[in-house]
């Protein structure tokens, strides 16, 4: 199985649309957003467009030619609504994509854009490092850090991130380095 990175966007409720006209700027096409619904488990495939660094242009050299705006995909954007929070997922779609979430200055700094434009409460990027019900983000906005969730401390198991938005949230948003 390949890697499968994703940036998390934790925002109060009230919020979610200012993260999604925050993402949908960023996009070399905004329509896929449209169909998303909160919380349904759906997904949309989208360009995500980044500054150039060394990481990007490394990937854009492999793509072939790049037309028009510098973009990566297919990036896959989810989200969920929870009472007090709303929470945004962007989820690489192959593991040459989910190496540029990681290696890449300049996606970081997008995500991080997108979330002081929306005032998120944080952005997180989840490499998927596990050590059995541990698992470690890095905080990339309002600053940068690693943390650490306890998944056996959730009191249903940990199964369909988008029945627990508000649990998730309150741990993450409170989660030690």
């Amino acid at each position: 199985m390949g890697l499968s990175y994703s940036y998390w966007i934790a925002v109060e409720a009230s919020r979610i649309e200012d993260v999604l006209a925050a993402l949908a700027s960023r996009l070399v096409d905004e329509r896929p957003l449209r169909s998303l619904a909160p919380s349904s488990g759906h997904s949309e495939c989208v360009m995500l467009t980044v500054e150039p660094d060394e990481h990007t242009e490394a990937y854009f050299a492999t793509q072939g030619p790049v037309i028009g705006e510098r973009a990566i995909g297919c990036v896959y954007i989810s989200y969920g609504t929870g009472v007090k929070y709303a929470l945004l997922r962007a989820s690489a779609a192959t593991s040459n994509i989910s190496r540029l979430f990681d290696a890449s200055a300049s996606i970081r700094r997008t995500f991080a854009t997108i979330g002081e434009a929306s005032r998120a409460l944080g952005v997180f990027l989840d490499r998927e490092e596990h050590t059995g019900d541990d698992v470690a983000y890095e905080l990339v906005f309002p600053e940068r850090r690693r943390v650490h969730i306890d998944y056996a401390a959730f009191e249903e198991p940990w199964h369909d991130p988008w029945s627990h938005v508000d649990e998730f949230c309150s741990r993450l948003l409170a989660a030690e380095s």
